[in-house]
């Protein structure tokens, strides 16, 4: 499973939030893409930024569930 190999993957290195995004654009379905951020937030490096992911999506519905991800 994608998911678990990246999560495992973070878990062991330190990862961006620029690498995030590039990560990201792996998964073509947005709901992917936010369960992947679901999982890997609390592991990326530099969380000041983490913000900046919000560009990975389109539908309002995920941008809103993105934001509400973050605020938390």
């Amino acid at each position: 499973d994608q998911l678990n190999y990246i999560e495992k993957a973070y878990k062991s290195k330190c990862f961006s939030v620029e690498q995030t995004k590039e990560i990201g654009w792996i998964f073509r379905d947005e709901l992917l893409r936010l369960n992947l951020f679901k999982r890997i937030i609390p592991l990326i490096a530099d969380t000041t930024n983490i913000s900046d992911l919000s560009v990975a999506f389109f539908k309002e519905e995920n941008i809103r569930a993105f934001k509400a991800l973050i605020a938390q």
